[in-house]
Order: structure tokens, then sequence, then C-alpha cells
């Protein structure tokens, strides 16, 4: 992956987890590149080449929306439908076994999966700069003019 798209992936990553409330159709609509960034994370909860049944998936979907996908208004049934549709998992036997293929990512693969390791840092660090931010705004309002 050129470099300059690991800069635009990690920069997508960075804007979209301290959001709430974002919807999947509203991504879709949006900007390709916010719902690739998301669904590529949501993907990654599930390991390459690993098939699990409906109710494993389902608990590793509800884990990842409690933490990584907190940016996120959805349930685990539609992000499930979603990461299936969009080609990020594969169903089998009517919906009894889903698998991700390591390819499914493709050039962003390595990247997403190690950004999807380390999101709950990179929330810490963007929640923290956007305090620091405000409270420098607020800091400035309340100075008399010179």
């Amino acid at each position: 992956m050129p470099e300059d798209s690991a800069l635009e992936l990690t920069a997508t990553l960075r804007r979209l987890i301290v959001q709430r409330d974002l919807t999947l159709g509203a991504l879709a609509n949006r900007n390709g590149m916010d719902l690739h960034v998301v669904l590529g994370l949501a993907s990654t909860c599930l390991c390459a080449d690993e098939v699990k049944n409906e109710i494993e998936v389902s608990c590793l979907l509800d884990q990842w929306l409690k933490s990584t996908g907190t940016m996120l208004r959805c349930d685990r049934a539609e992000l499930r439908r979603w990461l299936v549709d969009s080609q990020y998992w594969q169903r089998e036997d009517g919906g009894r076994r889903y698998g991700r293929d390591v390819r499914s990512l493709g050039a962003a693969g390595d990247l997403l999966e190690a950004l999807a390791r380390s999101v709950p840092e990179l929330i810490e660090q963007e929640r923290e700069k956007r305090l620091r931010a405000r409270a420098a705004r607020a800091d400035h309002s309340t100075q008399p003019p010179r």
C-alpha cells in the first residue's frame, strides 16, 4: 500500500473514532473511504481464514461494537449483513458459518489489522487532543482584549 494511502486511512480512522451515532448507510452515502475503514476494522474481529458459527460471530460483533466500534449506531445483525453484503466476510451453510478470507481487505489488510489493535490508544489520544483544543479556546476567550 502506498504511504499516502496509509496516511489517509490512518487520518480517516482518527476522525471517525471520536464520533458517535454514525450509521452505515450514512457512511456509504457520505464517503466510500469512511465506510471501507469502518467495515475493514469491524471485519478484523474475526481472524482471517477462521470460521465461526453465528452465535460466536454475534458475540465478536457485540464486543467490537462496545469497544472499537463505539462510533456506530447499529446492532450486530445489521453490521453482520453489511460485512457479508460488502464481501468483507463470507457466509456459508445458510448463515450457520462465517469466515473472512485474508484477501478480503486487499492491500489495506495489514494496516487495518494493526490499526484495529491500536484503536483504544488512538481514541484516547484523539479525545485528549480535542479536550486540550477546547480548553485552549476557552482560555483564549476569557482573556481580556489587548
